[in-house]
């Protein structure tokens, strides 16, 4: 079954344009235009808004930027790719992605964005101990995992507000399925393939893709986990994944085997992240 026959007919998912969060856009044109910045403080900018994540890789990895080079696969070696001027020439196209309309739907869309943040900084913070090679891509990966439930809200618009707004995100999820067929993690998966996001992030991404490349094995789980922190604190039960408590016994926390040393740095930097984090109003 492909992407469009698992959503709504009303907007197909090759139809769909996600709108970026203006501040963010402004943040990192800010920036970009001063000679003096780094690619890291950019990047960290990037990483606040996985709309601009998934178009500078798209952008970086087009035939006409890579000329015939490997994929960028981290936001780092794609703002490199691009230059100064023509990321700033891509932020201001993504700025002119037209707003939603339906009353509501900027704070669901800030909602599914300091998701995906959040899973994006809790992959980064894992990977820095379980693939410390890897931990720009699997900031990446993780901050695109729960993509699908923004383009569901981009689909469903006023639909999936009232759905949202009468449900726990369990009993969400299953509503889009059953009452619209929008499966958030596959037409996630989908859009983000079409969207040309490079395989080897997609591997931590999609459940059904496996690795053959050395060192990736950990990535997986570490996006799993960086998911279930997300949901953890969205769910206000981050609580109880304080060092000491006892673990779900299918969590992919308790998958990554960390020592009680390390899942402590872990919580203690989750922790510090998430009570800075500005309310959504």
């Amino acid at each position: 079954m492909n992407s469009e026959e698992t959503t709504t007919a009303r907007k197909p998912l090759s139809t769909l344009s996600v709108p970026p969060s203006l501040n963010s856009l402004t943040e990192i044109r800010t920036l970009a235009v001063q000679p003096s910045a780094r690619v890291d403080e950019l990047a960290a900018l990037v990483c606040q808004d996985p709309v601009v994540v998934i178009e500078l890789l798209r952008t970086a990895n087009s035939v006409e930027i890579s000329a015939g080079r490997p994929p960028a696969t981290t936001v780092k070696q794609a703002i490199d790719r691009l230059g100064a001027e023509s990321l700033v020439q891509l932020l201001n196209r993504i700025a002119e992605t037209p707003a939603m309309t339906a009353a509501g739907s900027e704070r669901w869309l800030e909602l599914g964005r300091r998701r995906c943040r959040i899973a994006g900084r809790a992959a980064r913070y894992l990977s820095e101990i379980t693939a410390k090679t890897l931990v720009d891509d699997c900031e990446v990966a993780g901050l695109l995992v729960h993509f699908g439930e923004i383009l569901a809200l981009v689909s469903l618009g006023e639909q999936f507000i009232k759905l949202a707004s009468e449900n726990s995100r369990v009993k969400l999820l299953y509503r889009l399925e059953k009452d619209h067929r929008f499966d958030t993690v596959k037409n996630g998966i989908s859009y983000l393939r079409r969207f040309g996001v490079p395989e080897a992030i997609m591997f931590g991404i999609d459940p059904d893709v496996q690795s053959k490349a050395p060192g990736r094995g950990a990535m997986k789980t570490v996006c799993q986990a960086a998911s279930e922190i997300a949901v953890a604190y969205e769910s206000e039960k981050w609580e109880k994944y304080a060092p000491g408590q006892t673990l779900p016994p299918k969590s992919p926390l308790r998958m990554l085997a960390l020592s009680d040393a390390q899942y402590a740095a872990v919580y203690d930097k989750c922790t510090t992240y998430l009570r800075a984090l500005p309310a959504v109003k």
